[in-house]
């Protein structure tokens, strides 16, 4: 008889896992957070401290400091343009020493600004700190934006019809701030000048169609005025004051090629009559910018 079949061989093993892959390193930590200086302007105290505010172009505005950091009476601060990118100029820049309140005040122009923070006792051991001393803290910022330009006046409607008269001389109570008002014109000669254009108030109600309320050598119309630009003075003398400054108004004569006399205006406070008494000047004299 045939032999018997050999037995089938034993299926093979499995393949052993693979090994394990070694254990991950341990996350590093997050990196710390600056301690926190925090700013607050002015002192309406609805407003939340913040590390980035806003102020106006040319307003004084008192800056006061918060946060975690801490800050001494005697630390300074200062800001410096952020195209600096250092505190280079942070030791003639706007600030100054917090004090015990924790504040600076600074009038500061149009720019994007950031703190620089001098710690005491000064690296330098000197008692006002110099360049080398303060550390920049970017995140700590100041942005200074110009004030929106104000709207511009509506047009002058009367309801009359009239048309606008551009009054060079006001009178009888009429003055600069009457623009858009109802009045009267008619151009005069005032001194040695050429005729110019002088307004005063109605005299009589407006009746429409019957009366325009003006005298009979006046002309109704539509107040409008355009404040005169003035040279500047040029003054070699000064008659009745040592001098005006701060681009006030002031009157200047002529008396000989090589000197200019200048002088104080007859009035102190502007009437807004426009050249009606020569702004302030005697009639031999002419208004200048000192």
């Amino acid at each position: 008889s045939p032999p018997p079949p050999s037995p089938s061989p034993p299926p093979p093993l499995p393949s052993p896992p693979p090994p394990s892959p070694p254990p991950l390193p341990p996350l590093s930590p997050p990196p710390l957070l600056p301690p926190h200086i925090n700013l607050h302007v002015g002192g309406d105290p609805n407003t939340k401290p913040d590390f980035n505010v806003t102020v106006l172009h040319g307003v004084p505005s008192t800056f006061t400091f918060s946060g975690s950091h801490p800050l001494d009476p005697t630390d300074e601060a200062r800001f410096v343009q952020a195209s600096d990118g250092s505190c280079v100029n942070a030791p003639s820049g706007p600030g100054g020493a917090l004090g015990a309140s924790r504040q600076v005040v600074m009038t500061l122009i149009q720019g994007e600004y950031e703190l620089c923070l001098a710690e005491a006792p000064f690296a330098s051991g000197n008692a006002v700190p110099i360049a080398p001393d303060y550390d920049l803290h970017p995140h700590v910022k100041v942005l200074v934006l110009s004030e929106p330009p104000s709207a511009p006046p509506l047009p002058c409607w009367h309801g009359t019809g009239y048309p606008l008269c551009y009054c060079v001389n006001f009178r009888n109570g009429l003055t600069e701030d009457d623009v858009c008002k109802f009045a009267c014109a008619r151009p005069e000669v005032l001194g040695l000048t050429e005729p110019t254009l002088t307004c005063v108030p109605p005299t009589r109600p407006y009746i429409p169609f019957l009366d325009s309320g003006c005298p009979a050598d006046h002309v109704p119309c539509i107040a409008q005025y355009i404040a005169p630009t003035f040279p500047p003075c040029k003054c070699d003398r000064w008659e009745n004051v040592n001098h005006l400054g701060g681009s006030a108004t002031a009157c200047v004569r002529a008396e000989q090629e090589w000197e200019n006399v200048c002088r104080r205006p007859n009035y102190v406070i502007d009437k807004r009559i426009g050249g009606a008494e020569n702004y302030g000047c005697p009639e031999d004299m002419g208004p200048c910018i000192a």
